[in-house]
């Protein structure tokens, strides 16, 4: 069974004092860190996926539910989805390369793309990082999978 939906982290982490975070958005990147430490401790690989849709989406508070069952197709059971805003998903693929992670974002992608198509919703963006020397915290993983993100096709 798809771990829980979590609700956590806001688009510029690094701007939001921890202590000052709502408890959702501590809740997540604590799952993202969480699953960081156990990469580092036993040599794991772990990689990190953001789904971004516009703030004026036409399918309003649908956004999260729409997202929710779109990417929860294309996820395994042990992986992690999280709310990162109301238009901004995050899941964390656990045991998953930078390789691996290119062909779950490539179907994430498609499928995204066709659902985006049907609701004509435009303005979707998919990236991700992969835990690495470079990438060893939430934060890291965070700012390059946002950086790298890039717009589905419709």
């Amino acid at each position: 069974m798809l771990q829980s939906w979590l609700v956590g982290a806001e688009p510029a982490l690094h701007d939001v004092p921890r202590e000052a975070a709502r408890p959702a958005v501590s809740e997540f990147v604590g799952r993202i860190e969480e699953e960081l430490e156990r990469a580092k401790r036993f040599d794991l690989r772990l990689s990190l996926v953001l789904i971004d849709v516009p703030d004026e989406s036409p399918i309003g508070d649908n956004v999260a539910s729409w997202m929710q069952d779109t990417v929860r197709q294309e996820l395994r059971g042990s992986d992690v989805l999280g709310t990162m805003s109301g238009h901004r998903v995050g899941a964390i693929l656990t045991h998953t390369d930078s390789s691996a992670s290119d062909k779950v974002v490539g179907r994430l992608r498609q499928r995204l793309g066709e659902a985006a198509t049907r609701l004509k919703l435009a303005g979707v963006r998919v990236g991700y990082a992969a835990f690495s020397p470079e990438c060893r915290t939430a934060e890291a993983l965070l700012s390059r999978a946002a950086r790298e993100a890039q717009p589905v096709a419709l």
